[in-house]
């Protein structure tokens, strides 16, 4: 009877070598694969950000911002501070309260 390193050597190691070799070819044929999508992905982005843009275009002049008077009048010419994105208009003040009778 062979030892298991007898068998090895005699059955296994061949196999071995030829797998070794098919999965370096395998890994070669994949690093290949997936530098050209990194190359074909890096050129896809460069597009899309020229189509969007470009990474740092900024208008040259900057569109004037209309000044606002502090109060603003309303139709029955009530004066209220101005309401500027989601902000609540402030609350009224409370009613004055009504002096007693005697």
């Amino acid at each position: 009877m062979d030892s298991l390193t007898q068998l090895y050597n005699e059955a296994l190691l061949p196999l071995d070598a030829e797998l070794e070799k098919q999965a370096s070819e395998l890994v070669k044929q994949a690093e290949e694969e997936d530098a050209a999508g990194r190359i074909m992905a890096r050129g896809f982005a460069d597009e899309l950000q020229k189509l969007a843009g470009g990474p740092f275009k900024r208008p040259t002049v900057l569109p004037a911002i209309p000044k606002q008077d502090k109060n603003v009048t309303v139709g029955g010419g009530k004066k209220v501070l101005p309401v500027s994105g989601n902000q609540a208009p402030p609350p009224p003040p409370p009613p004055k309260p009504v002096p007693a009778t005697k």
